[in-house]
């Protein structure tokens, strides 16, 4: 046994108690240092990875260095699945945003959890699609809004995601202007400008590392 409890976010968080229990007693846990790599792009390497604890990121980087975000990661996101599944190299590089404990599946134990037991490889094709659906969504922003638009939706996505009955939500862990710009297909320039014109506007407030967002029914309205 490895101790292990799973996340209650995620995809693998729908799962009968059983099956978690069998999930939890199958992964191997590791620890990785902030700013580690815990997958290399073009790794032939297949294993499967739950997050536990900490923040990580999916990225990839052109030929002069700039850095294109594809997932954050948080407990109970899923990673890796991809050369798990198919055999192929890894298609990006996940990179620790800070301390970060994953469990581990090699890939001979994760066929084996797929091929045995169906409600894990539903969870796992639903997340698929999911993934599918998000990627599809962000290239149709990105060939048709303006930079202010694709990060009023993003903004929305993160505070829909943390919501409550309030209507003033906090988004904890707020990434930089740099990592936002990364994710919607601008540059931190933009990105920063048009922080300060919502900040300016009393649309958002900064907390530390958390963004307050004190009304999201006024936020939502400037983008309708």
């Amino acid at each position: 046994m490895t101790g292990i409890v799973l996340p209650q976010g995620g995809p693998l968080a729908g799962l009968p108690e059983e099956v978690k229990a069998r999930v939890a007693k199958t992964l191997h846990p590791l620890r990785f240092a902030r700013g580690a790599e815990i997958i290399a792009v073009e790794d032939d390497s297949r294993a499967f990875y739950l997050m536990l604890e900490g923040q990580a990121q999916a990225v990839l980087y052109s030929a002069d260095g700039k850095q294109v975000t594809y997932r954050d990661l948080a407990p109970g996101d899923i990673f890796g699945e991809l050369s798990a599944l198919d055999g192929e190299p890894r298609s990006a590089f996940v990179t620790a945003q800070s301390p970060v404990l994953a469990g581990m599946l090699d890939a001979p134990a994760f066929e084996a959890l797929l091929a045995g037991c169906a409600e894990f490889g539903r969870a796992i094709s639903l997340h698929l699609a999911a993934q599918i659906r998000a990627m599809t969504q962000r290239i149709f922003e990105i060939q048709t809004l303006l930079v202010r638009d694709r990060l009023m939706r993003e903004l929305m996505r993160r505070a829909r995601a943390c919501a409550g009955e309030s209507d003033r939500v906090e988004i904890a862990d707020m990434p930089t202007h740099y990592a936002l710009a990364s994710l919607i297909g601008s540059h931190r320039e933009a990105v920063s400008r048009e922080m300060s014109r919502l900040a300016g506007a009393g649309l958002i407030e900064k907390n530390g590392r958390s963004l307050v967002i004190p009304s999201l029914d006024n936020l939502e309205r400037q983008f309708s």
